[in-house]
């Protein structure tokens, strides 16, 4: 089901539509990094919202890629458990 979403939003991305997602679902995300074409024009931007790390700011992270966002998804998980452990 997620792969036919993706295969529809990114045909109608090439129709000149213009398509925003919000999503928390990883699969969702990843079908999009392993199906967009960039030989048809296809142009995804992943972009995170979280908290700074006094949590007084939400902070923003951009990318072209599925994994650079992943990285600091994880990384984000990693330091928001820890602090919640302290």
């Amino acid at each position: 089901m997620i792969k036919t979403w993706v295969v529809v939003l990114l045909e109608l991305s090439r129709q000149s539509q213009q398509i925003i997602l919000a999503t928390h679902n990883q699969a969702l995300l990843k079908g999009f990094d392993l199906l967009m074409d960039v030989g048809k024009g296809d142009q995804v931007r992943f972009h995170s919202l979280f908290h700074g790390e006094d949590r007084s700011e939400v902070m923003v992270s951009s990318t072209n890629s599925y994994l650079e966002l992943s990285t600091e998804f994880n990384r984000l998980c990693i330091w928001f458990t820890r602090s919640l452990r302290d």
